[in-house]
């Protein structure tokens, strides 16, 4: 096998909070992160020389060396002792600096394809090193799904989501940096609303229709007063049936989740503002994923 293609999905976060700062300089939070069908197409070619080189058709996503595929693999190499080089080309769907998770997405998919490139087994241990290194969502991304996260993300534990629903993403045109985010967060202005834990609100089967009153962003209030549009997005969805709708991560994507598909795409028939809108569903199991399509393998040459 010589060459590799793979599907690198997007999340979304379903409520945020965030629970103190560290003094390390991050924040615990908790969260749900919910893997969607919305994806990158990622193409992995073996080098003859120790090389690595990343091509991507945004230019907004960095080559080579600032890349965090180019990381991925580095570790990988260092950790396992093989220096047989790759060529990733990255073709970009999903919006960059969005709260969608992509280049955590990008180096998860390109860890489990050189598995599959170079025919070995990672121990778990490396996996989760790698993944830990890179950044706090790519360890999720390893198995995909839907699962709980606290810590700084890196704690998770996979729940179960019975209530099917739809996806409409609106994404504004508007790179919001997770590090300001966070910085800027004010813990005295938070809590005005009542929120439950996460976990206590999934746990106990509390149906997913009724998250609305119960679960919020906490990034919210300072990425919504620095981008007021933000806010009126997620009034839009809310006016055109929406049964939750919240910013993703520290945004700037803002979705909107339906109980059917007629509901989905009327909504995505009737949005006027000319920024980029995806429709799209959960993935909810390892097995799902693998029938969508792959975190593995869905084409190879020779």
């Amino acid at each position: 096998m010589s060459q590799i293609k793979l599907r690198s999905y997007a999340k979304i976060n379903i409520g945020l909070n965030i629970i103190s700062r560290r003094a390390d300089g991050y924040h615990n939070i908790e969260t749900i992160l919910q893997q969607i069908d919305l994806h990158d197409l990622i193409s992995i070619t073996k080098h003859s020389s120790p090389e690595i080189t990343v091509r991507c058709n945004n230019p907004g996503v960095p080559g080579d060396a600032k890349n965090i595929c180019y990381h991925a693999v580095k570790y990988i190499q260092q950790e396992t002792g093989i220096r047989e080089g790759v060529k990733i080309d990255i073709e970009k769907r999903i919006p960059v600096a969005a709260g969608l998770g992509g280049g955590s997405s990008n180096a998860a998919a390109v860890i489990q394809g050189l598995q599959q490139l170079w025919r070995v087994q990672f121990d778990a241990r490396i996996i989760k090193n790698a993944a830990m290194k890179l950044g706090a969502d790519v360890l999720f991304f390893i198995d995909g799904g839907v699962a709980h996260a606290s810590g700084i993300g890196e704690i998770l534990n996979p729940i179960t989501i019975c209530d099917q629903f739809f996806c409409v993403l609106i994404y504004p045109n508007i790179e919001i940096s997770t590090t300001w985010a966070y910085k800027n967060f004010n813990f005295s202005l938070t809590k005005i609303k009542k929120s439950v834990k996460l976990a206590h609100f999934f746990l106990n089967e509390n149906k997913l229709y009724q998250m609305k009153n119960f679960i919020c962003n906490d990034l919210e209030g300072v990425v919504f007063q620095h981008c007021p549009m933000l806010a009126k997005i997620k009034d839009f969805f809310y006016s055109h049936g929406a049964f939750y709708a919240a910013m993703s991560g520290s945004g700037s994507t803002i979705y909107g989740l339906f109980r059917d598909f007629e509901g989905a795409e009327k909504a995505m028939k009737s949005f006027r503002m000319p920024f980029q809108s995806v429709f799209a569903q959960p993935i909810f199991s390892r097995q799902q994923l693998e029938l969508a399509g792959n975190a593995a393998v869905i084409d190879s040459g020779r």
